[in-house]
């Protein structure tokens, strides 16, 4: 069987938010208010673990500041070209770069699952068996559990990824949405 990508198409249209051009200023400026605090909040978190040698010690804080630091790659990965889509006339992203943008987005995201089991995970320890977490949960266990999360999250969507861009994409480019995301599948001509 032949994986050979026999793609016609060499870009997508991003369809995004459907709205009146007022419309489409106040998304803009909603939208754009919104990933610059995203940003500076999870900044801030960040700087303020790092600067505090205790919190930079405990493994909750540890969690936290990497969340934080997941938190601002995720939301850089959509956000940036949904805001130059809503000042653009018509969003156009090329065929590699939706595809590096789907890989990112949902690495990411299953990143954000291990993070938030990993944090929960310190929890647990931390309440229901307090006596065991120093050592359980050492600063040295914690960035292994860190690492674990981080890797875990961008091989497992390495494999499905690079197999969906090698299907045929020969019909229509458009995407109803303002990120490359599943609906890639639903335009693909290949069975």
């Amino acid at each position: 069987m032949d994986l050979a990508n026999e793609t016609t198409v060499q870009e997508f249209i991003l369809l995004g938010l459907e709205s009146g051009q007022e419309k489409r200023f106040y998304l803009l400026v909603l939208f754009s208010f919104t990933y610059v605090i995203t940003l500076i909040e999870n900044t801030t978190i960040i700087i303020l673990v790092h600067v505090n040698d205790h919190l930079a010690q405990l493994p909750m804080y540890i969690l936290l500041g990497n969340f934080s630091w997941l938190e601002m790659c995720y939301v850089t990965t959509t956000m940036p070209r949904m805001i130059f889509d809503l000042a653009s006339p018509q969003g156009t992203i090329s065929f590699q770069a939706c595809f590096l943008q789907f890989y990112v987005f949902f690495s990411f995201g299953s990143t954000e699952c291990f993070f938030l089991s990993a944090m929960a995970l310190d929890r647990y320890l931390a309440i229901c068996h307090p006596l065991c977490y120093p050592t359980v949960m050492s600063p040295r266990n914690c960035s292994k559990l860190v690492a674990g999360c981080w890797v875990a999250g961008f091989l497992g969507y390495a494999v499905p990824v690079t197999l969906i861009s090698r299907l045929s994409f020969c019909g229509s480019n458009i995407i109803d949405n303002f990120v490359c995301d599943q609906g890639l599948l639903s335009l693909a001509c290949s069975p």
